[in-house]
Parts: C-alpha cells; structure tokens; sequence
C-alpha cells in the first residue's frame, strides 16, 4: 500500500506524469548526465544553476518489501541507524550538515526503496559525499547494541505517534486486506512491535552487508555542479567502496483481486470515512499513466465528477480525493470521501459504483481529459523548480532510475500524456477498475484494538531472498582513493553569498504598492495581495468570521460558482486560492506565464467579485463545522485550540483558536452580510500591497495589474484594524489536562508569550530557541528522542505575530512516561532559561552557522522568496532584510542570546497535556506543578 504513515511518497506525481504537452509555450525538461563507477554505483547529475547549493540525494534499492521472515519493519529502523554516525565520524550524523546550513535534509524508507538527502552549499559538497560515503562503506564497526536498542525505542514512539492519530491504522488495513500475506506489500513498512523487538545486531550488520552496497544504489546530484566536477568528486569519495552482493530483485505483482470485499473500523473520529482501493499496474506503465488521469476526472480536483455529485449536488460528503500512487511491484488507486454524516455512507458507497460503472461505460469526455492534462502538465512545470528535498527533481530522476533504469522515465510519462485519448482512459478503468476493490468505512467510536500486524510477521516464499546464499558479483571492481579517513570529515573552508532578488516597487494609480522581485528559471508568475488584518479582525466580529470570510471569496465569484471557477482556473493551469492567517489575508495566484492575462482576470474576479453565494455558504459552512470536529479529535489539533485563549485571556485578539476556524457555535450563526461586510471593511485597495514573484517585469506586470486592479476605490468608511495589546504573564504555573481514552501517547504543549516578531532583539529569542528545540540537535530533542527515547520527537518554536508571539515546546510521549516527560520538560526548559545550564557558546555558534550557511539555499524558490516579501510587507521591515541577515545574525553575541532566554519564565509556564486521563491525570498530578484543571475538547472547565 502506497500511504503507511513511515512512507513518505515522493511528492512528485505531476512530475512523473505530465510534461511538454502543446500548451502555448510552455516547455520544460530535467535535463541530466550520468555515469556508473566500476563499483555499480550509479550516478545521475542535473545541473542548475540558479542558487549556489547541491541536492544530495541517495536512493537504496531496498524497502519494506525486501523484509525477510520476522523482520518487518527492518528498512525502516535501519534508516534511522544509518543516522546514528559512522566508523569515522562518531555522533549524530546531522551535525556536520547543520554546521554548513545544509537544508532539506531527511530519510524515508517505503515498500521499494531508502533515501537520504540534502541540500548543501557547493563549498560543502566534499562534507557531504565524505559523510554519505562513509556511511556506506564504513558502518558496521560504528553500530552496537545500545544505538540499537536507542533507535529501536524511537521507532516504536513513532509508530505510536501515528497510530494515536485519528484514522492512524488505515492503511495498515487497507495493506493487509489488499495484499495476501505471500505478497511483499502485505505487512506495514514501520512493522510490527514483536519484530521490532527481536531485532538483534547480527540482524543489523546482515542487512547491512546484503543491501548497502554501491551497486544498490542510485546518487543522484543536482544544482550548482556538472558532470566533470561531479565524476571526479564521486569517485574519490566512493570508488574504493567494495560492491555487495547482487540480491535478485523481486518480480513485479500487481495482485489484481477478483472480488470486491469491505469492512468497517471504528476510531476515534469525528465523521465516517471511506476508502475504497484497487490494486494497479507497477509505476512506470502505461497503463498506471492512464489511471492517474483517470483519477484526476473522478476525484483529483474540485470540479471532478464525485466532486460534483457528492459533495456539490446531492451533499452527502464534505470531501473528495482520488490519485493512483505507483509501487515498483504494482500500485493503488485510491478513492477517499470524508462523508457529511455518517448515515450517508451507504448512498455514497453505491454513487462510487454507479460513476465508476459510467466512467468504464462511457469514458471520460473530451474535455475532462484535457483539464487533467493541463493540471498535470502545470504541476511539472512548477515541481521542477526545486532540486532537492521532498518531490523535487533529485527525487524524480532517483525514482525513475531506480524502479525503471531510465533516469528520464518521466519523459516517456510525457509522451503517454501527450498521446492518451478517451478510449485508452476508458479501457484502463475498464481492465484495472471494474472488480478487486476493497472497500473500508471508518466510523466513529472507540479507538480500533492493537492491530494483528503487532504479532511478528509472518512471511512465505515471497519474503525475498531469506534462504539463499548469495556472494558478490565479479564484474565489479574498486579504484584506489587518495583520502584519508582518519583525518575526519573535510572542512568547509567558506560558503557562498546568498543571491535573493532585488526588490522593485512601483504603485497603481490608486495607491496600491506593487513589489516585484524577479525569477525567470520557469515559466511561473506568482501574485498574491496581501491585506493586513487577520484573525485579528474577529474583534468585533463573530469568531471565525476572517477565515471563513476568506475561503469563501474563491467559492463563488462574478456569477460563477465554485463549480465554474474550478473549472476555469484548471483549464488555465492556474492556482488560485485565499485565506487568512492571525494579522493579515491574502488572495494568490500561481499562474504559466503564457496564461497570466486570463489568470488576472480570475485573480481579479475573486478579488473584486466574491458573490458569497448562499448555497456555496452552506456547503462550506457544513465542511467547516466537520473540519472543527476533526481538530478536536486530533491530541495536537485540540491542545493548539485550547492553548492560546489561556495563554493571551479572554478578549485578547489572539486569544482564539490558532487555526482560525472559530468555533461550532461561532460557524453556525455566521451570515451572508457578516461576509459581505468583512470583505467591505478589509478587503480594499487602501489595505492592500501586491507582491509578484515570477518570470515577468516591472514593464509587463504594472500595465496588467493597473488594467484589473487600478480603478478599485475605497469605501468612504474609515479602515479600522484592532490594537494587540500586551499580555501579562501567569504568576504562576498552570496545568491542564484534555481526556482521550485509550490513547496509547500523551502530547504535551508547553507555552508562554514573548517578545513581538517586530521586537528589534527578536532575532536574539531565536537563536536562543534553537539552542534549546529548534533543531533536530537541540537540547529538547536529544533528551526525549535519542536519550530516554519516550518521543519520537521534541521540539519548541515561536511564530511570528505582530503583537506579542506563543513560544510552545512540545513532545508525543508514550503514555507510561508522561510524568516523567513533564519533569524532563519542566526542567531543561527551567535550566536554560535562568541560565543555571546556560547556552553555551558552541551552542550559539551552531545556530548562527546554521542560521547564515543556509541562506544560500533557503530561497531557492519563488515561493520562499514570496514568504519573505510577505514577511517584509506585514512586519514592517526594511527592503534589505533578507540580504542583511548574515551581517545581523553574526553580530547577536551570547551575552544577547542569554538574556533572551530569560523571557521564558518557568512559573509563568502554561501547560497543556491531552492522554488518556485514566494513566496520566494521577501522576501529573503528583508532580505539584500548580493548579491543574480538567478541559473537555471545548475548553469548558470539567473539574
């Protein structure tokens, strides 16, 4: 199954599919170069040149699939040993990428294959391949019992983090009823819990030794780096790697099923939900092309046919999606609705029947097989603007090189896009669709039992290669290397500038200020207008009223409904959206160049002409009040409710819900005129700024933008937007608690106010936060992650607001160490702030190195820079803030960052904690933090 909580699909569907389809002028490739090392090490290069950094990124032909018998799970824990250092670098294997600003850096294991990447500046690029490289042929002398028995323990948290999530067994179901148990994909990819305990560390250096070799594995480097540099580069660090042995590789299985099957699952959710799955072709298929695109008619965007029937017309559903997610075995095609209430299942469960019998009967029509074109064919052209990280090129050419041998696969995608027609789509759906679906309803009720998969795994012959002796092969041979481990990882001798666009500034006749900075490395212009006055501007109003307000100005539009808008902004290739955040809203607009005229003109609709429509109110209004009870059913999304009302007090205009989304009550009584009036009041030319970022110029935009926007006047009324006032802090601790029976985890949010983003020693607070939770190193992390391993992660932050901003620390803790969390919590945070274990200087170093070596890659993208203008525009800041950074960030001196900890006061604390009160209420209790209370998910007071 393609969705287990620990597989992080590449997000890089549109990529694989779509293309250079004729649409006007818009042409796009990944051009790449390669070699292979006489060791089988494959490498694959991309060269882009438009930001001084390199994508890193190294794929293992080994997954969950490959787990022999009683070792489900193996791939994924053995990712995280990989991070645990090497034979020559002892330590965590992030501090070296941290110390030189490498950003993007992750593993994910799924059924097919591992990978680690980066993003590093070039200067790092030795850093970087010395540390994959040793990593890779210098392990098995660094692993021993306690990194495993360390690792094992936050692997476990991690699998019950996700199981703790509402809807968190889904696909380990939906995996077990889809596969037999002689398929590979039968069992999860994090495992089972008695696998995972029976692990040993001869099993560790086995798998190691059979499936870490060069010759399974794919190197792919894309950015500032060409083949020659990269040749040369590759081979000193990794030629003397000696290969593995050569594992046969699996064969690929669809499993087609015969007959359809279902089953229910109750959780702890607030609305039914239905999944209803097929098993497809193997990814790199024409046929899994095709189905792609018919998932998109059904369900892959508003105005899909089960959109429109579900959702628009017979308003049985809230939500639709369908995709087909490729495997290297065979694949799923997925249909998911979030049903309105949970007796409609049935009806939606025999409209599922009835239009996929239409779509096998009669096929998609012309039309709807050109806009899923189009949506795939805008989303490669956007994907492809990053080289690295999660979905972005690096990804798409390890994958296509990994699970086809054809780094370019993608371009044979293209060419079955260009050539798909209505009778291929119909006859896909017909042979892969017409039988074998499994269908699961998850209602709401208790939490589901302990799943079967925690018993150990039993595997049959197809559990690969379990009994074979396999040796090396021959054919492959090393070249000596000239560099000396022993010396340690190579030094970064200096780091590139950042490059971030100039800003230029021009005004409509009206007063409107437009700022431009231009990117022309594709053919995208972004725009989005900014307003300020957020969830701020709920002062006065009915809570909730901003956001709803907001999501509502694309719902319906100068006489268009949220039907016919969809359909526009999809046959442009358009992304067109609104919302609003705590202190301002914005409408944004993602347009190809060659269609930016006509995406204007929408852009401008939805500005200009929001109808509110009443009927498209209520459907929202309904999806609404279900995306409310989903929040209080999720440990975070009700602890992030609750937490800044009792943190600001009532009244407060942040004092409410972080999410904007108000309350039930709120979202019940909103009128058509309180919409109306918003938008009069906010949305106006006095009000707004337009940032565009994209391939144009001041010379072209201005004229376009004066043309749509120009003549927009002001309401006579006066703008009003509310005073954030200051907040004093608690003078004492608080507790309070939130019941979720059975929960297997307790999530702890700890918060208190600080200094506004707008505070001229802001930046001094955030260096002092990541020494103590903003990195994967910090203080937080270590202790509860890698030293008690009671988390799987622990982390603190502060966002950024106008007035003064929540600091939050926060941890999922298994439930039998909640108590003990807290302490651990309670006490780091106590130390750091008074300064009794201060921030040391190598602390604070690490962050400012790590805060000014990534900047070079942190505005690789339009979207980046068009967060930073956003920044720039909403918190008042000068032009050259973002190109002034480095010189501010390397003048704060530790004297500044330990008397910013000081804002953070232990008796001021606010704590909130959601588990099951049955385990956690007595010992929280015990510890005598202060007065605590108990909430329900409203925030009403229970005792």
């Amino acid at each position: 199954m393609r969705f287990p909580r620990t597989t992080r699909l590449v997000a890089a569907l549109g990529l694989m599919l779509a293309g250079s389809h004729a649409l006007g002028k818009t042409q796009v490739d990944i051009p790449y170069g390669e070699f292979t090392l006489p060791n089988g090490l494959r490498v694959i290069v991309h060269e882009d040149r438009k930001a001084p950094v390199v994508a890193v990124n190294i794929w293992y032909h080994v997954g969950a699939k490959d787990e022999p018998v009683g070792k489900s799970g193996f791939a994924h824990l053995f990712e995280h040993l990989m991070f645990q250092g090497s034979e020559n670098y002892k330590g965590e294997f992030f501090v070296p990428f941290e110390q030189v600003g490498a950003t993007n850096q992750n593993g994910t294991t799924n059924q097919d294959r591992t990978n680690y990447f980066q993003n590093v500046p070039t200067t790092a690029l030795d850093m970087a391949l010395w540390m994959e490289s040793d990593r890779m042929g210098h392990f098995l002398g660094a692993i021993d019992q306690s990194l495993l028995d360390e690792q094992r323990g936050v692997v476990k948290n991690e699998k019950r983090q996700g199981e703790n999530q509402p809807y968190g067994q889904v696909w380990d179901a939906l995996s077990r009823a889809s596969y037999p148990k002689t398929h590979p994909y039968h069992h999860s990819v994090i495992g089972s819990m008695a696998d995972l305990d029976a692990a040993s560390l001869d099993d560790v250096k086995s798998w190691f030794r059979d499936w870490y070799g060069p010759n399974n594995a794919v190197l792919v480097l894309a950015g500032d780096i060409d083949v020659a540099m990269a040749k040369d580069k590759v081979t000193r660090y990794f030629g003397d790697i000696p290969a593995s042995i050569t594992v046969p590789k699996i064969a690929p299985d669809p499993a087609p099923r015969k007959a359809s099957t279902r089953e229910t699952m109750s959780d702890r959710v607030a609305q039914a939900r239905i999944y209803r799955v097929w098993n497809v072709p193997q990814f790199g298929t024409v046929e899994l092309n095709h189905l792609q695109l018919v998932a998109q008619t059904l369900g892959g965007s508003k105005s899909s046919r089960l959109d429109k029937r579900l959702v628009h017309e017979e308003k049985l559903a809230d939500s639709v999606s369908a995709g087909a997610w490729g495997g290297e075995l065979g694949s799923t095609f997925a249909i998911i609705v979030n049903a309105s209430a949970s007796e409609n299942v049935e009806k939606i469960e025999k409209i599922l029947d009835e239009e996929m019998k239409r779509l096998i009967a009669e096929g998609p029509t012309a039309e709807e097989l050109e806009r899923a074109r189009t949506v795939f064919h805008a989303g490669f052209v956007r994907g492809i603007e990053r080289i690295g990280g999660f979905g972005g090129k690096a990804d798409a050419l390890a994958q296509c090189a990994t699970f086809t041998g054809n780094p370019g696969c993608f371009r044979d995608s293209q060419k079955v896009l260009e050539a798909a027609t209505v009778e291929s789509l119909q006859s896909a759906a017909a042979t892969w669709l017409a039988q074998g679906d499994h269908t699961l309803v998850v209602m709401p009720g208790d939490a589901p039992p302990t799943p079967a998969e925690d018993a150990p795994h039993v595997a049959t012959e197809t559990s690969p290669n379990s009994d074979k002796v396999l040796t090396p092969d021959p054919k492959y041979s090393t070249v000596a290397s000239d560099v000396d481990r022993s010396r340690g990882v190579p030094e970064t001798k200096s780091y590139p500038d950042l490059s971030f666009p100039a800003l230029q500034r021009a005004r409509l006749k009206n007063g409107i200020e437009v700022v431009l900075a231009e990117r022309h490395e594709i053919p995208v212009v972004q725009v989005s207008m900014e307003f300020a006055g957020g969830y701020t501007a709920d002062v006065g109003r009915t809570l909730g009223t901003a956001s709803f307000a907001m999501a509502m100005m694309d719902e319906s539009a100068a006489g268009m409904d949220a039907l016919a808008l969809a359909d526009r902004a999809e046959a442009l290739g358009a992304n067109i959206g609104t919302g609003a955040s705590l202190d301002g809203s914005n409408a944004y607009l993602s347009a190809l160049t060659d269609k930016l005229e006509p995406s204007l003109d929408l852009l401008a609709d939805v500005v200009l002409r929001p109808d509110f429509s009443g009927k498209e109110i209520e459907r929202v209004r309904q999806a609404w009040l279900a995306g409310i009870r989903q929040e209080k059913t999720r440990p975070n999304g009700v602890a992030n409710r609750l937490l800044p009302p009792l943190m600001y007090g009532e009244g407060h205009p942040y004092a409410i819900p972080f999410s904007g989304t108000g309350n039930e009550a709120s979202i019940t009584s909103l009128t058509r005129e309180e919409l109306v009036a918003f938008h009069r009041d906010i949305i106006r030319p006095d009000n707004a700024t337009i940032i565009v970022v994209g391939d144009t110029t001041l010379e072209q935009i201005v004229p376009l933008l004066e043309a749509r926007f120009g003549t927009w006047k002001a309401p006579r009324s006066k703008l009003k937007l509310p005073k954030v006032g200051t907040v004093a802090l608690p003078e004492a601790p608080r507790v309070y608690l939130v019941d979720q029976p059975g929960a297997v985890q307790a999530n702890i949010l700890v918060g208190q106010l600080v200094n506004s983003t707008m505070d001229p020693k802001v930046m001094d607070f955030d260096i002092a936060n990541g020494v103590l939770g903003g990195k994967f190193t910090s203080r937080l992390n270590m202790k509860l992650r890698e030293e008690k391993q009671w988390a799987y992660g622990s982390y603190s932050y502060a966002s950024g607001a106008r007035g003064q901003r929540p600091w939050i620390a926060y941890a999922a803790v298994q439930i039998d160490k909640t108590a003990e969390s807290i302490t651990e919590l309670r006490n780091d945070i106590a130390a750091f702030a008074t300064n009794t274990q201060p921030a040391t200087e190598a602390e604070i170093e690490n962050i400012k190195v790590n805060n000014v070596r990534s900047l070079p890659g942190a505005y690789e993208t339009a979207g980046s820079v068009m967060g930073a203008i956003g920044g720039i525009v909403r918190y008042q800041r000068p032009d050259d803030y973002v190109t002034t950074l480095k010189q501010r960030t390397e003048a704060v001196d530790v004297g500044a960052v330990r008397a910013a900890a000081g804002l953070i006061q232990p008796k001021a604390l606010t704590w909130v904690v959601v588990g099951d009160l049955s385990k956690i209420e007595a010992p929280v209790r015990a510890l005598e933090i202060g007065e605590v209370v108990v909430l329900d998910a409203d925030g009403n007071t229970l005792r």
